[in-house]
Parts: C-alpha cells; sequence; structure tokens
C-alpha cells in the first residue's frame, strides 16, 4: 500500500512540473514550422515572422500569392519610342499544371528628392475551367510579369537616382547611371528583387543603350556561353556597311556569358529588314567546333544565324 502511494505521490508531482513548462506553441495561430525557440525565451526572428505574415495573407486574400523572388531585366519593346525602355518583373512560378497566371500587379511613383519607388503586390494562378482547357492546358513553369514603360526623359526631369523595388517582406535598391546614351541599373541587395542578364567588367550591373535612328544589335542565339565571335561578325558587319557603336568594345557580354554586338546601320538597309516581331535574320557566320571523326577529333566548320535588333531586345 505504501508503495502504490508513493508512486502516485510522484506521478502527482510530475504531472504538476511538467504543466508550469511553457507550452512549445507560442502562438496557436502560426503554422507547425514556427521559428525553434529551446529556451522558451520568447525570442522572435523578425525576417521569418514577416516570410510567415505574407504566407498567411496569400492563402487568405482569395488565392492571390506575394511573391518571394521577382527578376528584373530591361527591354525595349517593337512599339516603343527610341528613348523608351520597359523594366521588367518576372515571377517565375515553380509549380507546373493546368494554370494561368494573372499580371503581376505592382504601384510606382516618383519620390523627393531622387527615388523611384516601385512596390510589387501580388498575382494570382487560375485553374482551367472545364476538361477541354485541361486536356490542352500548357504544364510548362509559368511566369507572372509586370513591365514599366519609363523614357529617358522621365528619368532626367525627376532627376532619378536610385530604384527602390519592394514588395511587403524586403526592399532591394538599385543605383541609376544615366546619360543621353546609356543606362545602368547596379543593384546594392539582391534579397529579392534579382537582377538579370548581368554585364560589365564586373559582371555587377544591367546595362542598356538608348537606340539612335541608326543603332542596331547583332545577336547569335545559336552561339554556346563565353564564345566570343567578335572576329567573324566585325567581318560581316563590313560586308554590309555598318560601324561598331564602340570599336573598343564591339560587344556587350550578358549576364548568361551571351554576346550582343551593337553597330552603327548609316543608310539604314538593315534596320529596315527588321520585321514586327522585333528582329531578323540577315545571313550567317562560321565558327570551327571540336568534331570527332574516324581519324579522331578535329575541327569542322558550323555555320550560325546572326539576327538584327533594335538594342534592348533580347533573343
Amino acid at each position: 500500500m505504501f508503495a502504490l502511494t508513493r508512486l502516485f505521490l510522484i506521478a502527482l508531482c510530475l504531472s504538476t512540473t511538467f504543466a508550469a513548462l511553457p507550452s512549445y506553441a507560442q502562438d496557436e495561430n502560426l503554422p507547425e514550422n514556427m521559428t525553434y525557440d529551446p529556451a522558451y525565451t520568447g525570442w522572435v526572428n523578425k525576417t521569418a515572422e514577416d516570410i510567415r505574415a505574407a504566407q498567411r495573407a496569400s492563402l487568405a486574400d482569395k488565392g492571390f500569392i506575394k511573391p518571394n523572388v521577382v527578376q528584373v531585366a530591361i527591354v525595349h519593346e517593337p512599339y516603343m519610342e527610341d528613348d523608351q525602355f520597359g523594366i521588367q518583373m518576372a515571377v517565375p512560378d515553380m509549380i507546373s499544371g493546368c494554370y494561368s497566371l494573372t499580371p503581376l500587379e505592382y504601384e510606382a511613383k516618383f519620390t523627393e528628392p531622387h527615388y523611384l519607388d516601385i512596390k510589387v503586390k501580388k498575382y494570382r494562378r487560375v485553374p482551367p475551367e472545364g476538361s477541354s482547357a485541361v486536356r490542352k492546358c500548357d504544364q510548362q513553369n509559368k511566369m507572372s510579369t509586370a513591365l514599366m514603360v519609363l523614357s529617358k526623359k522621365d528619368l532626367m526631369s525627376k532627376g532619378t537616382q536610385e530604384i527602390r523595388f519592394s514588395t511587403e517582406v524586403g526592399v532591394d535598391n538599385y543605383r541609376v547611371i544615366l546619360d543621353e546614351n546609356h543606362l545602368e541599373l547596379i543593384p546594392r541587395s539582391m534579397m529579392i528583387f534579382r537582377a538579370q542578364n548581368m554585364a560589365g567588367p564586373l559582371k555587377d550591373r544591367i546595362l542598356y543603350s538608348f537606340q539612335s535612328d541608326k543603332m542596331v544589335a547583332l545577336q547569335v542565339p545559336m552561339a554556346k556561353p563565353g564564345e566570343d565571335l567578335t572576329n567573324q561578325i566585325l567581318k560581316f558587319a563590313q560586308t554590309r556597311a555598318m560601324t561598331p557603336a564602340d570599336p573598343s568594345k564591339p560587344a556587350q557580354w550578358t549576364g548568361n556569358g551571351m554576346a550582343i554586338y551593337y553597330f552603327y546601320d548609316q543608310n539604314g538597309h538593315i534596320i529596315d529588314q527588321i520585321g514586327k516581331d522585333g528582329y531578323a535574320e540577315i545571313g550567317k557566320v562560321s565558327v570551327d567546333r571540336p568534331y570527332d571523326g574516324p581519324e579522331g577529333r578535329t575541327t569542322a566548320a558550323q555555320e550560325l544565324s546572326v539576327f538584327v535588333t533594335r538594342p534592348g531586345t533580347q533573343l
């Protein structure tokens, strides 16, 4: 009897002790993957809290999604004027399936003394309606995009020196360097907004050349990353009465290792070939590639197509 009484008292003490300990669930409204706090101090990771709050809001806001990665690039579409360009923001949605994506919502304003503030908000996956739509759907990974059209005049008149990209969970600042012929966006951070096709000696900035009436860009999409075709392209352009826009540096290298070559088309006969899609194939260049034949590895000439576009158009 004494042994049973002692066991009962021990069990009662243990249950009282455990009941007094802090609960693991510091907030019953938080998801299970909450911040680990082994000392039960109540310390909260502010960044993690912000991300979870954004996730909760996304789930509750009628299926809208707030992105945590946005790709940033400068583009030039055929409908734009010579001094215009577009800041393209894209969210690669990694969930494939029978969905379409709404455009990426954003708001923008110029702010004193020298800022352009761009806040990216949300997008939504839209499921297909009907069995026929499901059968015909494209199941590749999708991308929600937004395009903000600006001009050289816009930035110069406002004295813009910095673009502040933001979402609900973070901000990335891009320094702006602008003159009559060139625009550079230099990211100070890329926590959320990731610059695409970075160029320059250190591959640390987005470069854009404002097109004049006579400037064109030559591109060879089938070239291998890092393959330098400068000599072939210079000869190709010379036979077509084109002159390098910058003789000391005819090629601009993009972040994915591809080169774009800028030239002046003095008489306009190359520009006239650019179609409504913004490009035209104007010839071929030859490059030697490794070839494994009956006598071992040699090189064989391979022809690659050369395309002309306006500066800022990427193939």
